[in-house]
Parts: C-alpha cells; sequence; structure tokens
C-alpha cells in the first residue's frame, strides 16, 4: 500500500502539473519516493484524482450498465460496448 505521506507528495506533485498530458517518468522522479510512473499514474487515476470513484457502485449505477448491455444485446451494436466503434483512448 501507499503510506499517507507518499499520497500527500504525489498529490503536491499533480497540482504542480497543470497540463492535461502528464509525463508520468517526469512525475515520478519529481515525486521521489522510489515508485515507478505506471505506479503513480494508477495511485493518481484510481483513488487520488479528484472526482474518481472510490467503493461500491450505487443501485442506480448499476441499473445504468444493465440497461445499456441489455439493450445493446441483439441490436447490433447500438450501446457501443461490443467493441465496434465509440471512442478509443
Amino acid at each position: 500500500g501507499w503510506p499517507p505521506a507518499e499520497d500527500l507528495r504525489l498529490t503536491e506533485v499533480m497540482s504542480n502539473h497543470k497540463s492535461s498530458q502528464v509525463n508520468w517518468d517526469q512525475l515520478c522522479q519529481e515525486h521521489g519516493m522510489g515508485r515507478t510512473a505506471r505506479e503513480c499514474h494508477d495511485r493518481w487515476t484510481r483513488y487520488l484524482k479528484p472526482g474518481s470513484r472510490k467503493g461500491q457502485w450505487r443501485e442506480e449505477e448499476d441499473a445504468i450498465v444493465l440497461r445499456v448491455i441489455f439493450s445493446s444485446n441483439g441490436s447490433g451494436g447500438g450501446g457501443g460496448m461490443n467493441g465496434n466503434g465509440g471512442d478509443s483512448d
């Protein structure tokens, strides 16, 4: 796990990066606590980034996901969840 001091340091380093394109190799060096670029990226995007989801989904969120899955089943790809089209990151 990540101790609170490392989380705090990563948050401080991220506050100095105003660009939407983060150089994670450079950032982890600036973090200076022996973490890899991947570890810093994952920790930030999954746990520390403002607005990131933590914990279980609410029932309403589960219902939305299930509705999309079942509405796209057999519809020729209407939901965009079958790998045919949609945005790619």
